[in-house]
């Protein structure tokens, strides 16, 4: 019987963690014509993002974990950090909304014995399963814009659930996925 319990709650843990684990969905969109392979740098926009009101978000530490998640990724595809007419410049928006998540669970079949002194009952039940959460969703959009004419060249964007209780190891974690998995489609050409 032991056995049997160890089985099935190493088993249901498994399950668990399979099902906090979220994919990150990236899209990008860019300007058609252009040679991005020509591009060797690039700078920060020094307009940065909005104060939304929301905690979440409008924190320094965030700021600094997708600046230097950028930084990381486009410096290991050969772009270099200038501060003087860079050929592109950076910009990134990060937006938490939520969500609603529902799924059917297939039909669900129920079945029950009980006892109570001189009675005895049997239930059967049947039906279909729905569950529904909400759940955070962070969205975070990257903008690299012409360094001379400010015009937009490429929008990044991508997407995963949130979990806001996260440590700050996680949550770096997190946002070096998110910038990987986001600027993983830059440039479009060598795709």
């Amino acid at each position: 019987m032991k056995r049997s319990a160890v089985l099935l709650s190493g088993f249901l843990g498994a399950l668990l963690l399979a099902a906090g684990c979220t994919s990150i969905r990236a899209s990008q969109d860019y300007k058609p014509g252009i040679t991005f392979s020509e591009m060797k740098t690039y700078g920060w926009n020094p307009v940065k993002q909005k104060a939304t009101g929301d905690v979440r978000i409008d924190n320094p530490l965030i700021d600094q974990r997708i600046r230097s998640a950028v930084d990381k990724v486009l410096t290991a595809k050969g772009y270099s950090l200038s501060t003087s007419r860079p050929d592109v410049l950076v910009a990134y928006t990060y937006t938490i909304r939520p969500k609603i998540n529902g799924s059917s669970g297939g039909p669900v079949i129920g079945f029950g014995f009980g006892m109570g002194g001189r009675r005895s009952a049997v239930g059967i039940s049947s039906g279909l399963g729905t569950d529904v959460e909400q759940v955070d969703e962070g969205q975070l959009v990257i903008d690299l814009s012409d360094g001379i004419t400010g015009d937009l060249l490429w929008r990044g964007t991508s997407t995963s659930r949130v979990d806001t209780q996260a440590t700050p190891e996680k949550t770096t974690t997190f946002f070096n996925s998110m910038v990987e998995k986001n600027l993983g489609q830059f440039p479009p050409e060598k795709k």
